[in-house]
């Protein structure tokens, strides 16, 4: 079975300003399809360069699921990720649990955590669980903007995204 993705589009107000009416837009789509579907929905590039000071529009990122995807803006504490001896970060070899659950949502999944070796990140000041604001409450943000893939048309998802605003080379 093939994993769903998630795109986030974080609106980086470049320029002054806000540019939909959503701060936060999130795609159920691979990040590179899911251009092209911001681009056929909304009609504007979302790697656009607004203002050479501020850089582009959006902060665009993938993630595996939309729990994940919005973690850190559901004030979710996170866990340390694993490192070698170095000190080097081991992204890739800690397990699909960790990766699903590097935001966690409740002191559940902390405990959960903990009993798998994993604890929470010293560099992470959000450790009250009282604080995490669930996904479903969320999504019910005006500022936020979710389209799932059902809701995708086959047409949507083809076509180019044409270079927009400051083209930096």
């Amino acid at each position: 079975m093939k994993k769903t993705k998630w795109t986030h589009f974080w609106d980086m107000h470049s320029g002054g300003s806000q540019k939909l009416d959503w701060a936060h837009i999130f795609i159920e789509a691979p990040e590179e399809e899911a251009k092209v579907i911001f681009y056929n929905r909304f009609g504007r590039n979302p790697e656009r360069v607004t203002c050479t000071c501020c850089g582009r529009d959006y902060s665009i990122s993938e993630e595996s699921s939309l729990r994940k995807a919005t973690g850190f803006h559901r004030n979710c504490p996170s866990l340390e990720i694993p490192q070698d001896e170095k000190g080097l970060y081991l992204n890739d070899l800690a397990d699909d649990w960790f990766q699903e659950h590097y935001y966690l949502d409740s002191l559940e999944e902390l405990k959960e955590a903990e009993k798998r070796g994993f604890k929470l990140s010293e560099w992470d000041t959000r450790k009250d669980f009282k604080k995490v604001v669930p996904l479903e409450e969320y999504l019910k943000s005006k500022n936020i903007k979710v389209i799932y893939a059902k809701d995708i048309k086959p047409k949507e998802r083809k076509g180019e995204v044409p270079e927009e605003g400051y083209v930096w080379q």
